[in-house]
């Protein structure tokens, strides 16, 4: 589980990128052992956040970990 957990947070995007061509920086990264992994993250970024954002990292870390997980994130806007 150790090792999953580590491949899980090493799969995850973290600092600026790009989620459905609004710039985003993902920070707090939490990983939870489960069936699903259980991964939580605050998203931030200038522009208004929604589920496509959620939706778009989750497929980001379930295909770079090979992994399923349950995505709780954070929204905050920085201005």
């Amino acid at each position: 589980q150790l090792v999953d957990r580590d491949r899980i947070r090493t799969s995850i995007p973290t600092g600026e990128f790009e989620l459905a061509g609004v710039p985003v920086t993902v920070s707090g990264v939490r990983v939870k052992s489960g069936d699903p992994y259980v991964v939580s993250a605050v998203l931030s970024s200038p522009e208004r956040l929604d589920s496509s954002h959620v939706e778009e990292l989750k497929q980001i870390i379930t295909r770079d970990s090979g992994h399923a997980v349950i995505l709780e994130a954070q929204f905050s806007m920085r201005r």
